[in-house]
C-alpha cells in the first residue's frame, strides 16, 4: 500500500496529494464530455450569440471552473485530503464554501444584471446548507447534502428565475460544493492524523 506525504507549499496543501491515473482520466473525459455538454446547452438555449465579450467570459471561466472542480474535488483522493482530521481542515472547507458564493455569484449578477436579491438568495441557501451539512452526523451527511441540494436547485426553478442560457450555475454551483465537496469519501478508514493519504482513497 503506497502512502502519499502531506502536500508542500500553499498550492498542493489546497489541492492535496497527486490524483490517481484512474481519477485522472476519468477526470479529464468526464469534464470534457460535460463541458460540451454545457456548451451544446448554452447555445440551445439562446445564449452566446448576443452577449458580450465580458459575458461570454464570465460564463466560460465560471463554466471551465465549475466543471473541472466537479470531477477534481469528487476524487476520492482528494475527498480524504479536504476531510482530514483536525480544525485546519474543518476551517478549509468553510472557506472554500464562503469563497465561491463569492466568487462565482457575484461576477455573474453582476455582468447579467440578476439583482442582488438573486445573489443573496443563493448565496443564503449555499451556506445555510453547507452548515447543515457540516453539522450532520456522518452517516447522514449524504442524505442531507442530497436534500439541500435538490431543494436548492427547486427553489431556484420556483422562485429565482434567470435566463434559460445560465440556468445551469446554481444547480453546478450547489453540486459541487455540497455533494462533491462537502461530503467524505466512502472508504475504509479514516485519515491518520499526520495528515497522510493513501493512494486510491484509503483514507
Amino acid at each position: 500500500m503506497t502512502t502519499l506525504a502531506a502536500p508542500a507549499g500553499w498550492l498542493r496543501t489546497f489541492f492535496g496529494p497527486s490524483r490517481t491515473p484512474a481519477e485522472t482520466i476519468l477526470g479529464l473525459l468526464g469534464g470534457a464530455a460535460v463541458i460540451a455538454m454545457l456548451v451544446t446547452y448554452i447555445r440551445h438555449a439562446g445564449g452566446w450569440h448576443d452577449w458580450s465579450a465580458l459575458q461570454i467570459v464570465i460564463v466560460a471561466v465560471t463554466g471551465l471552473d465549475l466543471v473541472g472542480g466537479v470531477f477534481t474535488i469528487s476524487a476520492t483522493t482528494a475527498s480524504c485530503w479536504y476531510h482530514r482530521p483536525g480544525p485546519a481542515a474543518q476551517r478549509f472547507r468553510m472557506t472554500f464554501v464562503i469563497s465561491h458564493a463569492v466568487l462565482y455569484l457575484v461576477p455573474v449578477t453582476a455582468v447579467f444584471g440578476l439583482g442582488w436579491t438573486w445573489m443573496l438568495a443563493n448565496a443564503g441557501l449555499l451556506l445555510g446548507a453547507a452548515a447543515l451539512i457540516e453539522g450532520a452526523p456522518v452517516d447522514l451527511k449524504r442524505m442531507v447534502a442530497l436534500a439541500l441540494t435538490l431543494i436548492a436547485a427547486l427553489a431556484n426553478r420556483i422562485w429565482l428565475p434567470i435566463p434559460s442560457a445560465l440556468q445551469w450555475l446554481p444547480l453546478l454551483l450547489m453540486v459541487k460544493v455540497l455533494v462533491c465537496f462537502l461530503l467524505p469519501a466512502l472508504s475504509g478508514r479514516e485519515a491518520p492524523a499526520d495528515q497522510n493519504c493513501t493512494a486510491g482513497g484509503a483514507c
